[in-house]
């Protein structure tokens, strides 16, 4: 697994907060449930992934 500093994790983060952006975006968008849902599984996706990373210690 990749380390919490290495690219793979800032990948990851960058993804994250482009997911968000995009959730916000959609949110403002009435009729738009299929990209709001597809946005919250990427994100909730993402979470784990990072998450899997810091409990691993970066390893």
């Amino acid at each position: 697994m990749a380390k919490a500093s290495g690219e793979n994790f800032l990948d990851l983060c960058e993804a994250y907060e482009l997911a968000w952006a995009g959730l916000d975006h959609w949110s403002h968008k009435p009729g738009e449930i299929k990209q709001l849902d597809e946005y919250r599984d990427l994100i909730a996706a993402l979470e784990v992934e990072v998450l899997n990373i810091i409990r691993s210690g970066g390893k």
